[in-house]
């Protein structure tokens, strides 16, 4: 079965010549920017992120609502010795299922080719590729991506002590997302992101893998009014969904309200209390977040 890991979430509306973020894939950490070069005029109406397919493809994707056009690449690595790889660009390869969440209320995408194919490049840790991918059709602007490796091998959690978060179900009753003795994972969504979906659905297959071993897994909806029943009825969860409050969420993430939340993001809290927080764009992906629950229900 295929198993996409979503580790960005868009944010709708933005009016912008300049887009950027983190990924990793096939164990390698890089930063992207895509800019449209001239800067002016900018593009609006634009949706933009990226997806992880089965952690060895990043689909790169953004939408210009206001033309109907996307652009977007599938990037791979593959390892060449050292800390060198062999970096791959291919047109982008999006499913009609991972399509409809993105291109909510709109049909009649067109995706815009390559302005010329990428040619396979070796790339090192450190290094930052330019790369002119497409021309706007109605500007003429380029669209200019900037792909930079990261020296860390791995996207890293931030660890601190952990606290108690309360979330509210459908019946309207209270439950602890964390339990004293427990390993338990605490996933923060919105019913209506698509990028979540994917998510809960990998922790579903890992609540029924471990959950007679200790371990716990809550889903907490941040957007007001979620349909947590239906959202747990949609996607056949294994794990109780309920919603939460942003003073709640942010006290519990160690948060400021000046600070961007961006979904899904994740929440570990071991037996003795020490939170392991992964950001939208640092998730884990499956195999990774089973080594490290199989190693926390070891520890005694």
């Amino acid at each position: 079965m295929k198993r996409t890991v979503a580790i960005m979430f868009w944010a709708p509306g933005l009016l912008l010549a300049q887009w950027s973020g983190n990924g990793a894939v096939n164990g390698v950490v890089f930063r992207y920017e895509t800019k449209l070069e001239p800067g002016q005029p900018p593009i609006a109406r634009v949706r933009n992120g990226l997806m992880v397919d089965q952690a060895k493809v990043a689909k790169r994707y953004l939408c210009d609502y206001g033309t109907s056009r996307c652009y977007g690449y599938d990037l791979s690595f593959e390892p060449a010795g050292g800390d060198a790889y062999k970096m791959k660009l291919l047109p982008l390869s999006l499913t009609a299922q991972e399509e409809a969440p993105l291109f909510k209320q709109q049909s009649n995408w067109t995706n815009v080719p390559f302005e010329r194919a990428p040619a396979v490049q070796l790339v090192r840790l450190g290094d930052t590729v330019a790369m002119d991918l497409f021309v706007h059709p109605s500007t003429g602007q380029k669209v200019v991506e900037y792909l930079t490796l990261l020296h860390d091998h791995r996207a890293r959690a931030e660890t601190r002590p952990g606290g108690p978060l309360v979330l509210v179900g459908a019946d309207g009753r209270s439950f602890p997302a964390v339990e004293q003795g427990k390993v338990c994972v605490v996933l923060f969504l919105m019913t209506n992101c698509g990028h979540c979906h994917p998510v809960a659905e990998m922790l579903s297959r890992l609540q029924l893998e471990f959950g007679t071993r200790n371990v716990q897994v809550a889903g907490a909806a941040i957007n007001q009014g979620a349909p947590v029943a239906q959202y747990m009825r949609d996607h056949n969860l294994s794990f109780p969904v309920g919603t939460t409050t942003p003073p709640e969420w942010r006290q519990f993430l160690n948060q400021t309200p000046e600070q961007r939340m961006l979904v899904p993001a994740l929440a570990l809290v071991d037996r003795m209390g020490r939170l392991t927080q992964w950001p939208a764009e640092k998730l884990p992906a499956e195999a990774e977040l089973r080594k490290v629950i199989t190693d926390l229900i070891k520890v005694r």
